[in-house]
């Protein structure tokens, strides 16, 4: 799932990550370019790690976690560049969705 959320936010595509993003975190959409307009962008990924259980106890929410590097540029406070992400993922009755995500 992380693997085809990544593809989708390299490539723009906004209905693919909002779908698979929960209102709890926010999605990776920014077409291409839409960085010089103050949107963050993923610009490429790798290293996508093992899933991983993080329990209630850990977080505020029992959740599968996946550990990625990251190119990005426009991020807000953060210069172009690269950086290590997490991605973590609750399943829901639509299936798996993204959760939470962050640096680290």
């Amino acid at each position: 799932m992380t693997r085809i959320y990544l593809q989708g936010a390299e490539h723009g595509d906004c209905i693919l990550t909002r779908r698979l993003t929960t209102a709890h975190t926010g999605s990776w959409c920014a077409a291409p370019f839409t960085w010089l307009n103050g949107e963050p962008e993923l610009v490429s990924h790798r290293g996508v790690g093992k899933a991983e259980s993080v329990s209630e106890g850990v977080a505020d929410r029992n959740q599968v976690c996946v550990a990625s590097t990251i190119d990005q540029r426009g991020m807000s406070g953060e210069e172009p560049g690269t950086m290590s992400w997490s991605w973590c993922w609750i399943r829901t009755a639509d299936g798996w969705r993204l959760w939470d995500q962050g640096q680290g």
